[in-house]
């Protein structure tokens, strides 16, 4: 699964900067990977999206996983990538939450920092 590589990357990346920052340590990584429509608006030099997939996304930050690490993927992307290797994922719990923009179920995977 390519999270377990980004996650390696994010390790590597603490592990490099908590000899400079001890404080870097403390930090963890949460992967949301979501299927909507968004929209792109600029402001001087920056970009910046907008629409309901990305008020999901951020109220899927605001959830009932008590990992600090983890990968969440939502039903609608997953409809979307039609991924057949999901039955083969391990560790994964399957859950949805009540949010003021409505239901939002998912899958995720809790990882343990190295």
């Amino acid at each position: 699964m390519e999270t377990a590589n980004m996650l390696a990357a994010f390790n590597e990346l603490i592990d490099h900067w908590k000899l400079i920052c001890p404080h870097v340590a403390m930090l963890s990584i949460k992967m949301v990977a979501h299927y909507g429509a968004i929209a792109e608006f600029k402001v001087d030099r920056f970009r910046k999206i907008y629409g309901k997939a990305v008020v999901e996304t951020h109220r899927l930050l605001k959830n009932h996983i008590h990992s600090h690490t983890y990968a969440l993927v939502t039903h609608q992307y997953l409809q979307q990538a039609n991924d057949s290797n999901m039955e083969q994922w391990e560790n994964k719990s399957q859950l949805y939450d009540v949010y003021d923009v409505g239901e939002l179920c998912y899958t995720y995977f809790p990882y343990e920092m190295a």
